[in-house]
């Protein structure tokens, strides 16, 4: 530069002089040095306009080069009109046949570039549609730059939430990609695949959104390091697939190192950061480690509202969900009206954001739902999961999985409300779904199987519960495998309905292989241990086998007593069937102890009006036995007035009561 300036007679103004800055420009590119080679760009620019005129090619080149260094510097105007100048100039070149399309297709590219990075998505998608054509044009569909082109498509298709064009680009980015088998577009493959699992996230496909971000983040491993920044997205977004699989501990090492590098990188007052936290909250939510993970959404909470009021949508959709998750533990950890107010703080900021008919607002609803059951209350319980069930149906069609899952939520509050037939239409409809879905095979088909099964049973249609149990038990077995706790749940359900047709020995073969299951994944002393201690003691009483059953009792008393107290009503319960069996024994000092000690308890609990009244008539029963009238008087007496109370008094109880009442009276007043 120095020579040609001395040397030559037109000195600074020299075209060598020009080509030169030029070149001295694209090292101080290189080197990172923009404010230099802005300067020898622009000085180039000069140069050439005034030797070569304003059209030249070369004019074309600097002004490129310029545009994307005012672009480095986020002056978008500036970098836009630099750029769509080259652009003109070398379309004209082009007609004319003296400059080539890929060179055309290049700065094309570029302008698209600076459009997507100002987030003029409409511009940039236009020009990298040019770009593409060009360069297909001119090089074939499997050239590199054709790959690149529809990298940066997909990447505004996936922002756009433009699924099915995303996929279709970016699939065969991929196809170009690995064909041209060069690491030197490893890092282009990866954000190619990053973005690709985005898609399949959001369609539900995650084996492949798992395949695709697990590929992502070998290669960014590799080409850019364990630490690098650029490792945190996917490793996030695998550990929030591992989640809803149950794989909480997995999950927790990817999620993990995208918190440690958010942080590092973004800082921890950042939302990335917060992002990751609130994943890692959800794994903890799953460990049931609840005053971890609320503390952790605190901090996310505090986080995101500081990003709050700009207008950011995306950060008030993150406060929701925030919002929610604690909802969630404070639902488990039965603090409702926390529950409540949470989970309705969350709906609140997502009818504003999307309207009253969006996904989640349904989500929402559902959760509502869900609290308002666990309370109790299944009149609010059945409008929230109906309103939810509406929005499902508008917005996901009538054959979605999330409208079977919704139904199975109805035909469970309708279950418990009795409502019976609403219950089975409600599960049949969401079992024709699930099988249209997964095939007759499924799990979920399993699952409504059984719960169609018990609707059955409560309305005393044992055919019908036998066949839907059945078919629930072979889908268990062969989609979770014989040792799994849902077998054994349907196995005891099976045996009980084998009891109720009087074929005793065949269920209590079934409720014996369910109890052996339980044993094994739950050990000795869990409470459904318990509950299937109890289960086949009925089964042995019903069939007057009354030494077993008073074993299989007592094994059942000693569990619920180490896990309830002295106190709870399962106790309660076991004693009251276990007297019953004294009494038929004729052991009646026995009897009367159990049968006290239940009264006892029942006496102590809401809702045990009808068993107290079952009791207090055996203790009736045995004091006349003895010719203590006036206690046994006492006890006729208030079970009648609790069964008149709570049957009616026209109920076959509450008359078996008054007649046992009338006759003692008889016994008493006749002296005898």
């Amino acid at each position: 530069l120095a020579i040609y300036k001395e040397e030559l007679p037109q000195g600074s103004d020299a075209l060598e002089v020009g080509h030169t800055q030029h070149q001295i420009g694209g090292i101080c590119d290189q080197l990172k040095r923009f404010d230099d080679s802005l300067e020898c760009f622009t000085e180039a620019l000069r140069i050439f306009e005034l030797n070569l005129g304003e059209d030249d090619l070369a004019v074309a080149l600097a002004r490129n080069n310029m545009g994307i260094n005012y672009a480095r510097r986020k002056d978008y105007t500036k970098a836009i009109d630099l750029c769509s100048e080259a652009l003109r100039i070398r379309r004209v070149h082009a007609e004319e046949g003296d400059q080539s399309g890929c060179d055309v297709a290049d700065t094309t590219f570029n302008l698209a570039s600076i459009y997507d990075e100002a987030e003029n998505y409409d511009k940039a998608l236009k020009l990298y549609g040019e770009a593409l054509a060009s360069y297909r044009e001119s090089l074939g569909d499997d050239d590199i730059e054709v790959a690149n082109c529809l990298k940066f498509i997909g990447v505004i298709l996936v922002a756009r939430n433009d699924f099915d064009e995303a996929q279709h680009t970016l699939l065969e980015a991929v196809r170009i990609y690995k064909a041209e088998d060069s690491i030197r577009h490893n890092v282009d493959l990866a954000t190619v695949l990053y973005n690709l699992g985005l898609v399949y996230e959001k369609r539900q496909d995650l084996e492949k959104a798992l395949n695709c971000h697990a590929q992502c983040l070998r290669i960014r491993k590799a080409e850019l390091g364990e630490n690098d920044k650029d490792i945190a997205h996917p490793a996030l977004h695998i550990g929030s697939i591992y989640l809803p699989r149950g794989k909480v501990d997995e999950a927790l090492v990817f999620l993990n190192t995208a918190l440690e590098l958010y942080g590092s990188e973004w800082g921890k007052e950042s939302t990335e950061y917060a992002d990751a936290l609130s994943k890692i909250a959800e794994a903890h939510i799953a460990q049931e480690e609840y005053d971890l993970a609320l503390s952790e959404l605190h901090v996310c909470l505090s986080i995101c509202k500081k990003k709050d009021g700009t207008g950011d949508s995306e950060n008030s959709e993150k406060i929701a969900n925030i919002l929610s998750l604690i909802g969630t533990i404070h639902n488990r950890q039965v603090e409702y009206e926390e529950a409540m107010k949470f989970y309705s703080g969350a709906l609140k900021i997502r009818i504003k954001l999307h309207g009253k008919n969006h996904e989640k607002v349904a989500t929402t609803m559902m959760e509502i739902g869900n609290v308002l059951e666990d309370w109790g209350d299944s009149d609010e319980a059945l409008d929230c999961y109906s309103e939810c069930l509406r929005i499902q149906r508008l917005r996901q069609g009538d054959e979605s999985i999330a409208v079977a899952e919704t139904l199975n939520k109805l035909g469970g509050v309708h279950a418990e409300r009795e409502q019976h037939e609403m219950a089975l239409k409600s599960f049949d409809e969401a079992l024709t779904i699930y099988k249209s879905h997964f095939g007759n095979n499924a799990v979920e088909v399993g699952h409504t199987w059984h719960q169609m099964g018990k609707a059955h049973d409560a309305m005393e249609q044992h055919d019908e519960s036998l066949h839907c149990f059945t078919e629930a038990l072979r889908i268990f077995r062969t989609q979770l495998g014989e040792e799994d706790l849902t077998v054994a749940l349907a196995l005891n359900n099976v045996g009980v309905n084998y009891a109720r047709r009087k074929e005793y020995s065949k269920a209590i073969e079934l409720c014996s292989e369910a109890l052996r299951i339980r044993k094994v994944r739950l050990g000795e002393e869990h409470l459904d241990i318990a509950d299937g201690l109890y289960n086949l003691a009925n089964i042995l009483d019903e069939w007057r086998r009354y030494d077993q059953a008073l074993k299989f009792y007592s094994q059942a008393l000693a569990i619920y007593r180490s896990n309830l107290g002295d106190d709870d009503i399962e106790v309660a319960n076991c004693l009251q069937f276990m007297g019953t069996i004294f009494m038929k024994e004729n052991e009646h000092d026995r009897a009367l102890t159990c049968f006290n000690e239940a009264v006892r308890v029942y006496r102590q609990k809401d809702g045990g009006e009808d068993e107290l009244a079952g009791v207090l008539f055996y203790l009736g029963r045995i004091f006349a036995k003895r010719a203590e009238f006036k206690s046994s008087l006492d006890c006729f007496t208030e079970s009648y007035q609790l069964r008149k109370s709570q049957l009616g008094e026209n109920h076959v109880d509450t008359v078996e009561a008054a007649r046992f009442v009338a006759a003692i009276e008889r016994k008493l007043h006749s002296g005898r």
